[in-house]
């Protein structure tokens, strides 16, 4: 675990001054197809870094935040596209974070500017509330000692704890109106990633499970748009048919289709065995402050 933090800084380290150097390059190279060149060692540079990790803790989110999101951040960046062609993004400080991290800082001057109005249902809803997260964690940590026994637990049961995983840990998207080609596509370049990153996480042949989960998907998203333009709001579903109708076309491809591939790759065993091992750590520690405080009390 040592060798694996020290990579994870080593990575880390890299990545800043790769960010670092892009940086410097929007100051003298003019966006477009010289820019694009002249950062593309870096995207290529992105791409092999998370080789160096092997756990999902750490490898796995790294790979998810350089190998994709900053890879894609830095092809919009080199047009004078997307969250780093801002004039927030001018600052090295703001910079790195924005690249990296799946961040948006709101600006509502700028935002007002290019036309841009936040998105309804956040005003109306707001962020989840703490006990919301908190809430989530405690039904994680409660499926540990199920997956930890898993071969006294039918196969069934697991995968269903699988998918609620899932719902609880994948970010919320809002209904995608782009036209049927993009949309489509959309889902085409997701999938490659997530075959991306599960190679990352297993280092085992791609099997294209995970995209044909994708393309799966965005045919039904297409399938969607497309009676929804050809009806024109002359006859929908209602929601007590729609939601479960969804519900259920999710978990039947990901128990077909997703989690299969997220076996495969042995995610589940490593992330147990990681889980399990903070909590040794925590316990251990525990002892050694409990020890400490009774040698100090009895002296």
């Amino acid at each position: 675990m040592e060798g694996e933090i020290s990579n994870f800084i080593m990575v880390w380290t890299l990545a800043v001054i790769s960010l670092t150097y892009c940086h410097t390059i929007c100051q003298n190279v003019p966006s477009g197809t010289k820019r694009l060149l002249a950062i593309s060692p870096v995207i290529g540079l992105f791409f092999i870094l998370p080789l160096s990790l092997t756990t999902i803790s750490l490898g796995g989110l790294t790979s998810f935040f350089i190998a994709w999101l900053c890879n894609f951040k830095l092809i919009l960046f080199a047009y004078g596209k997307g969250p780093l062609s801002s004039s927030q993004s001018c600052s090295l400080a703001y910079f790195v974070p924005i690249a990296c991290l799946p961040i948006k800082i709101h600006n509502p001057i700028e935002s007002s500017k290019n036309g841009e109005h936040p998105c309804p249902e956040i005003n109306e809803r707001g962020l989840k509330s703490p006990m919301n997260y908190v809430i989530k964690c405690l039904v994680i940590v409660a499926f540990l000692p199920a997956y930890e026994r898993k071969d006294r637990v039918h196969p069934v049961m697991i995968n269903l704890m699988y998918c609620v995983h899932v719902s609880i840990s994948s970010r919320v998207i809002g209904r995608m109106w782009a036209p049927l080609p993009a949309s489509f596509a959309c889902f085409l370049v997701s999938g490659l990633m997530h075959e991306l990153i599960f190679y990352y996480i297993g280092r085992k042949e791609p099997r294209w499970v995970v995209t044909s989960f994708f393309l799966v998907h965005g045919l039904g998203v297409a399938v969607e748009i497309a009676a929804k333009k050809l009806f024109a709001g002359k006859f929908h579903l209602p929601r007590a048919v729609s939601i479960p109708m969804a519900v259920s076309f999710i978990l039947a491809t990901a128990l077909w289709l997703f989690l299969p591939a997220l076996l495969w790759c042995d995610a589940e065993d490593k992330a147990r065995g990681e889980a399990m091992a903070v909590i040794d750590f925590v316990k251990k520690t525990w002892s050694v402050l409990r020890f400490s405080s009774t040698m100090i009390v009895s002296r």
